[in-house]
This record gives C-alpha cells, structure tokens and sequence, in this order.
C-alpha cells in the first residue's frame, strides 16, 4: 500500500452517482483525503485514468475537480507528473468550501474551533465598532429582527436558531460599511455553523441571548465602543462554551 493511501484503500467507494453533482462530489472526496493526511504535501495523486476508475467516473470530471483542487491552493498540476499535494501554508483556509470540509473532517477538534475564536475576536470586535459608526436605520432594524427570530426560538428550534444567529453576525459584517469585511461573512458563516454544533450540546442558546442584546443595543445606540466590547464578550463566551462541550470528550480520549 502506498503511504498516501491511494489507490488502494479498500474503504474507498465510488462517489455517488448524480450525474449533475459529480464534479462536487469528486472534489469533495478528494480533499478530504488531502485534509485527513491520506495524500501528504510532496505526494502524487494517482493519474486521472486511476481515479477515474476509482471513483467511477470520468477523466474529465478528474481533471476539472484537480482544476478546483488547485485553485484552493490544496494541489499544484504539473505537465507529465500529475498532481501533487501543496504544502499546508499554501492552502487557501480562509476558502468557505476549504473551512467547510475542515470542520466536517474535524467533527469538533477543539483547536480548528479555538482558531476560529482567534480569528473571530480579531474581526468582529471591529466590524461590531464600525456597524455602531456605520450602520443604517434599515441595517439596524434587520440587526434587531435577526436578535428577535434568535430570541423567540432559542431552546424551541434550534435550525431557526442557528440561521438566525447566523445571519446576525453576516448582518454586522455587511453594516460595517466595509466591503473587505462584508466579504468575510461567507467564511465565518461556515465557521460559525461549525461552532454552533458543538455548543448547541451545551444549551448555551439561551445563555448566549444577552451579549447578543449586548451587541444589538450597542450597534442601536451608536455606542462603538460598547458594541465593540460587547462581541468581545460573546466571542469570549462561544469559546467557554467550546471548551466546556468538548472537554468530556477530550477527557474520553485521554483515557483510551
């Protein structure tokens, strides 16, 4: 078996079978394997002929889904050789399908959520002043619409929840009246979704409401420098809330 996994593994299926979906398909599979360290940086993917016939499907869905691959900085494609795995700096982690299948590969590592905290207190703590500066009337009342869907199904339904809170923080992002940081909401909104999974295990829905008013009332009031400290205290509290739900489990692991 080759150090790389590939193509060997007998875990390996075919990807599923939609015709309109395969390309997605491909490339999903294939960074995943990437991102678990099947393939390592330096190592050849098979050729296009060997995965298309591992995985069922077309040299040109191969190819197209090596074409993704590299443009998220995961592979470089060279003449004769093939593909080749990049090392990790040269990944593009900030890509949302990248951050995405990090996470879903992670199932609740605790240090890629702890990351995202970092990541978090650098950006939404300013986005949060600016939206204060920044934001509309119409910004402001969709701000507070958002807090009150977050408000009126914390505990009961924990989808609307989260899609509310969700598009709360992408709401501050776009107020801020910065074009750089309203791109960024995509990207968090991955991340972000990512986080609630593991601290939805914690009934924290309920718990997080106040910073979130915290920040809403800020951002209504125009107080930047409250609305900065206040998505301080929120992000410092999705990270207790990620230490605490995984910490049964990182306890678990120490003792196998």
């Amino acid at each position: 078996m080759s150090r790389c996994g590939l193509p060997y593994d007998e875990r390996v299926t075919p990807v599923v079978n939609k015709p309109e979906r395969l390309h997605d398909q491909t490339v999903h599979h294939l960074a995943l394997r990437i991102l678990r360290g099947e393939v390592l940086p330096g190592d050849a993917l098979p050729n296009e002929a060997q995965l298309g016939a591992e995985l069922g499907v077309s040299r040109t869905v191969v190819r197209e889904a090596a074409k993704a691959l590299a443009a998220k900085g995961l592979v470089e494609i060279r003449p004769k050789t093939g593909m080749r795995v990049r090392d990790r700096r040269e990944w593009n982690l900030l890509d949302p399908h990248l951050l995405a299948w990090r996470y879903e590969m992670a199932d609740g590592d605790e240090q890629a959520l702890l990351d995202l905290c970092e990541v978090r207190a650098v950006i939404e703590p300013v986005a949060a002043e600016l939206a204060a500066r920044r934001a509309s009337a119409d910004d402001v009342a969709r701000i507070q619409e958002a807090f009150e869907e977050m408000a009126a199904t914390a505990g009961k339904d924990e989808d609307r929840f989260v899609a509310a809170d969700l598009r709360f923080h992408g709401l501050i992002l776009a107020a801020s009246g910065n074009e750089l940081l309203a791109q960024l909401a995509s990207t968090l909104r991955v991340a972000l979704r990512a986080s609630r999974s593991v601290t939805m295990r914690t009934g924290s829905a309920r718990g997080s409401l106040r910073e979130h008013r915290d920040v809403m009332a800020a951002i209504r009031d125009r107080d930047h420098g409250a609305a900065n400290a206040a998505m301080q205290r929120l992000i410092a509290r999705a990270e207790r809330d990620i230490r605490r739900a995984l910490g049964p489990r990182r306890r678990a692991r120490s003792i196998k």
